[in-house]
């Protein structure tokens, strides 16, 4: 059997990624779209942004990041598709 079939078909980008990455990820927005997601903290779920990436990690950006986002790419989403992004441990994307 081919296990790769059962791989899933995208990466989530976590603080354990960046360290194992010298604290930094360079990647190409590919989409933002809202899924439903389970909150590790209040265990419910909730609807959230999540980018994905040229090479199909995925990011769930939080609020500082999301502020960060705005101000460097303005308000809607859509737009922020084939955008250079690095994040890093210390703050938010750049």
């Amino acid at each position: 059997m081919d296990m790769r079939k059962h791989l899933p078909n995208s990466r989530w980008i976590t603080n354990a990624d960046l360290e194992r990455r010298g604290g930094e990820y360079n990647g190409t927005i590919r989409s933002v779209t809202a899924k439903m997601l389970r909150n590790t903290y209040t265990k419910e779920n909730q609807v959230q942004p999540v980018i994905r990436f040229e090479d199909d990690y995925e990011l769930v950006p939080n609020k500082t990041m999301r502020t960060e986002l705005i101000e460097h790419f303005g308000w809607e989403s859509d737009l922020w598709a084939l955008t250079r992004k690095r994040g890093n441990l210390d703050g938010p994307p750049q």
